[in-house]
């Protein structure tokens, strides 16, 4: 459990015990304040925590001054849920935890809040909604699913406001690379009122472009103008400013003022701006020198999302991830302590004097969505599988996809990159890509391969396996994989030590050729001959196959002055029978929305199995990681990136080409989300094929 003292980033230690699952405890909660103990905006955002999480703990002490905390299981929600937010503090002040929180649950969070939209302490929803939400799609990768609908605006001190929210959930975040700040090349905004003359958001629109039209040209802010039941309960207008760079980065900068009494008072106060103090013009004025200072900061963010960029890439996977940001404030700093003490991630801190700004850096902790409901691939989604079929297929007797035999030799399957569809070895099936849900296979000796009906004499029924048959099952598919690539290259490395000791081994005068069935001795001399007829040369030097060390070379024999014939007949020498090797190949089933699989068609350029279909992939080499020799040929074949943490490994098909000399080691791995779109790179034809329709490819 982690101690804590003082009330200072309540919000942050609240997030990140709830990602981290580690319990915290608070003590000393302004102790030395005459009302101390927590606020009720802090208990209403432990009240919002609860409606989200299922199973946390939260226990106070009876004057407020501790509290315990034990994060539970991130539910979010799947249907609309409300929370009163209060009037002591803005919802853009509950809205960075909810979005930091929901991103873990199970599900898709839709939340209706109320209170105060709008105020001069914390970032209003024109923020949230312009800046923030954009920002949260960058670095989270979910470009669907973040959505903010202002309903009503609510000023201080009643508030009155209500905004709807949608927050998505990933599984894991990608790497983040933010470091081009960019130049300013226009500026948009929104300035509000209400309950309030209209022209208040003229002037201040007017008030911010006497400043900003001295430096830039395109600058257009709108106007929102509330009447009636949406303009909330308390007057109050402000104005929200962004500054969009040409590398997209967006800095946002508001101001916002309160007006105290009744409609018709800050009505006429706002029109005069005089006895209430409160001028349009001053407000717009201010927001634009605050924008101004926030570009003249640098770094890719405001200073109002320092924090929020730095907690996401340690959140991030176990890779490099570099931001720039200017100047750091007091909130980021805490935020860096907080990070280092949840996570265990340090950053690496390097300024740049020119542009005065900052490069931070470090390894993820590689976080991942255990809430979030995972279709399970493989062996473990047999049970499932079957228990989903009509009861007809499971009085048939057909077992789950995972465990069906493999072919006979010659019969059908459907095999990963480098063994093209239609060539002997069985892929087994999951629940997800059902490539065998709808036929069935006869393993029979005359090699028919799959048939579209079942069998006339279905065999009897077969009893369903239990969930912990399965899981024993999985774990020793998994099992069997890991010891297929350890002994794969463990006989690649002692291959290599084989021939690294004969090569130590031959003395000068002789080389020797051969298996452990016989073996051929070819003299120095001889291979002196051949070398000398192949390649000719002038005076009395000769290359020679091996050097021979120092002292003087041991005569030659007259085989050298024999016809060209009799020479010929040394060269080339009778080779003994290639050893078989194996051959590791990777490859990955790109599943889309729709889903539906991508298939490559191999080309002219392959001399084997030309014109046949196939996963995208290709060799692994000596010495290289699966998954990263797949990153590498989905790279140069479709153009696209992968994140390690997107490939999950499914199966894996072996089969020995006794042709060829080699067996076949195939490992697939299955991927849904991946950066840019797939294009042929290499000439190949590409097609996306449903999941139903992928057995008509495997011919």
């Amino acid at each position: 459990m982690l101690r804590f003292r003082g009330s200072q980033c309540f919000r942050q230690r609240l997030v990140c015990a709830t990602i981290s699952g580690r319990p915290i405890r608070i003590d000393d909660i302004r102790t030395d304040d005459q009302n101390p103990g927590l606020r009720d905006y802090e208990a209403s955002l432990l009240r919002l925590i609860e409606k989200i999480t299922n199973g946390c703990i939260i226990e106070i002490n009876e004057t407020g001054t501790s509290l315990r905390y034990k994060p539970g299981f991130v539910a979010g929600g799947g249907q609309s849920q409300e929370h009163d937010c209060g009037t002591s503090r803005a919802i853009g002040w509950f809205l960075e935890p909810l979005a930091l929180i929901a991103l873990w649950g199970k599900k898709p969070l839709t939340i209706t809040l109320r209170g105060i939209t709008n105020d001069s302490t914390d970032c209003g929803v024109d923020v949230w909604r312009t800046v923030t939400l954009p920002l949260l799609r960058t670095l989270t990768g979910a470009e669907d699913g973040f959505e903010l609908k202002v309903v009503r605006r609510g000023a201080p001190p009643l508030g009155g406001g209500q905004v709807i929210v949608r927050l998505p959930v990933v599984k894991h975040l990608p790497p983040i690379s933010l470091t081009d700040e960019g130049m300013v090349k226009r500026i948009r905004g929104v300035a509000y009122s209400a309950r309030v003359s209209p022209q208040a958001s003229n002037r201040m629109v007017d008030g911010a472009r006497t400043i900003l039209n001295e430096l830039l040209a395109d600058v257009y802010i709108f106007t929102d103008h509330m009447t009636g039941p949406a303009s909330g309960l308390s007057p109050g207008f402000g104005i929200t400013l962004v500054a969009e760079t040409t590398s997209g980065r967006l800095l946002a900068a508001e101001a916002a003022a309160a007006l105290e009494g009744g409609g018709a008072g800050a009505a006429a106060a706002a029109g005069d701006g005089g006895e209430a103090g409160v001028v349009p013009e001053d407000i717009g004025q201010r927001a634009a020198h605050l924008l101004l200072e926030e570009v003249q900061r640098g770094g890719v963010v405001d200073s109002s999302h320092q924090g929020l960029v730095l907690l996401l890439c340690a959140l991030g996977p176990q890779e490099m991830s570099e931001v720039r940001l200017g100047p750091l404030t007091p909130h980021a700093v805490r935020t860096l302590r907080h990070i280092r003490e949840f996570f265990g991630v340090q950053f690496s801190v390097r300024p740049e004097r020119e542009s005065q700004t900052i490069f931070l850096s470090c390894v993820g902790a590689g976080v991942k969505n255990l809430s979030k409901k995972v279709q399970m691939l493989g062996v473990g989604a047999a049970a499932a599988m079957q228990a989903r079929q009509p009861a007809q297929r499971r009085a048939q007797g057909c077992p789950p996809p995972a465990l069906l035999p493999p072919p006979a030799q010659g019969g059908r399957g459907l095999r990963p990159a480098g063994a093209c569809l239609g060539r002997p070895g069985l892929l087994p099936g999951t629940a997800r890509l059902r490539l065998v849900a709808e036929a069935s296979y006869s393993a029979g000796s005359t090699g028919e391969g799959w048939r579209g009906d079942p069998p006339p004499s279905p065999p009897p029924p077969k009893q369903r396996p239990s969930a912990q048959e399965l899981a024993l099952q999985a774990a020793s598919v998994q099992q069997d994989l890991a010891r297929i690539l350890t002994d794969a290259q463990r006989e690649e490395q002692l291959r290599r030590e084989r021939r690294l000791e004969r090569a130590r081994l031959r003395r000068p005068g002789q080389l020797k050729l051969g298996n452990p069935l016989s073996s051929i001795s070819v003299d120095q001399r001889d291979m002196d001959a051949a070398i000398a007829h192949t390649f000719p040369v002038t005076g009395d030097a000769a290359p020679s196959a091996f050097p021979t060390g120092g002292g003087p070379r041991p005569p030659r024999s007259d085989s050298q002055d024999a016809p060209a014939r009799d020479r010929r007949r040394l060269w080339p020498l009778p080779l003994p029978r290639r050893p078989i090797s194996t051959v590791l190949v990777v490859s990955a089933a790109l599943l889309n929305q729709k889903n539906e699989v991508l298939l490559s068609k191999r080309g002219r350029g392959n001399k084997n199995f030309r014109g046949l279909y196939e996963f995208p992939g290709g060799k692994i080499e000596p010495g290289e990681v699966p998954q990263f020799a797949l990153q590498r040929e989905l790279h140069e074949e479709l153009g696209i990136e992968v994140d390690e943490g997107a490939l999950q490994a499914l199966t894996f098909v072996s089969h020995r080409y006794s042709i060829w000399y080699h067996n076949f080691l195939a490992l697939l791995f299955v991927a849904e989300q991946w950066r840019y779109a797939p294009r042929s790179m290499e000439g190949q034809e590409l097609v996306w094929v449903s999941c139903d329709d992928l057995m008509s490819y495997a011919d």
